[in-house]
């Protein structure tokens, strides 16, 4: 699997056709947009805090990735500008086991419930395996049941913890 390339059209649950891809670094505009476009709620869950936007520097962390340590994916709508839907990622950490990486994701709240956060994480979790990484990690708020509901019903044994009013979730991809 060639992630630099990686590119796969879907149907969601009600018929919309959307293109799960690689990020490059001209989608950064369309990612700017999409984050402008998220309801406060979303953006909360996803980096924990009051955001409205993304820096400059975010903004290059995100669609400027390596293939190697970090891969990066957006859903998009088939549409001339594209339209950035939702996306997810996963960063090995530096100086922590290299078979483990910290995973996330997020959907714009008019596609979410149509199973695209699950089809992010099962094509991050086939990307993944060919980079021999084996177990995902992540941190999500209590209150995010969506994404907790997403990593127990995604065939990986799931392990969890709170701590300091945060879940920790660990996903063996084996």
């Amino acid at each position: 699997m060639d992630l630099r390339s990686y590119a796969r059209s879907f149907t969601l649950k009600n018929g919309v056709e959307i293109t799960l891809r690689a990020i490059r670094s001209d989608d950064r505009e369309r990612l700017r947009t999409a984050i402008g476009h998220l309801e406060p709620g979303t953006l909360y869950t996803r980096f924990f805090g009051a955001k409205k936007e993304l820096s400059e520097t975010e903004l290059t962390a995100a669609t400027d990735v390596d293939f190697g340590e970090v891969f990066a994916l957006v859903a998009v709508l088939s549409s001339d500008p594209e339209i950035i839907i939702g996306g997810g990622r996963y960063v090995r950490v530096p100086g922590v086991d290299p078979a483990e990486a910290e995973v996330a994701f997020m959907v714009e709240e008019d596609y979410q419930g149509l199973g695209l956060a699950s089809l992010i994480l099962r094509e991050l979790s086939a990307a993944a395996k060919v980079a021999d990484v084996v177990y995902f990690i992540a941190e999500v708020l209590p209150g995010n049941t969506a994404m907790l509901t997403v990593f127990r019903r995604s065939g990986h044994k799931m392990s969890s913890r709170v701590d300091g009013g945060v879940v920790h979730v660990r996903l063996a991809l084996l």
